[in-house]
């Protein structure tokens, strides 16, 4: 499934519109906002999803649902709480960029989704 698809499907889970602030982009782009050279945004299956006004719960609901059509990686980030970044690469992995770890709404979402915790803090599915 790719990722127009799998995000109109999991909208309609939800029940609520889902903001996206940044998707597919050239790699000028991605240099010029700092996105890493193999970031999977120049590939096209990736997202970052915009939470304000989201409570925990919600945000929970809105990862698992991600989760169950078909985005394989996630990322949080410290310095902004209120992004969720989610891609389809193959091999699924997650991490966390700042000081301290995955919010406790992210921690829930994967492991309700079988994924579990290796050394270093990071995440992966089995």
């Amino acid at each position: 499934m790719r990722p127009p698809v799998a995000l109109d499907r999991t909208r309609q889970d939800v029940g609520h519109p889902i903001r996206i602030v940044n998707g597919c982009r050239d790699a000028r782009h991605n240099l010029w906002i700092g996105g890493t050279p193999d970031s999977q945004h120049l590939h096209g299956i990736a997202v970052d999803l915009d939470l304000p006004g989201l409570g925990s719960y919600d945000r929970y609901r809105l990862m698992w649902f991600l989760i169950r059509h078909g985005f394989t990686s996630f990322g949080s980030y410290a310095g902004k709480s209120d992004l969720l970044h989610a891609d389809m690469r193959r091999r699924a992995v997650s991490w966390h960029h700042g000081s301290g770890g995955h919010p406790a709404w992210f921690v829930r979402a994967l492991k309700e989704t079988r994924w579990r915790q290796g050394s270093g803090g990071y995440w992966s599915r089995n």
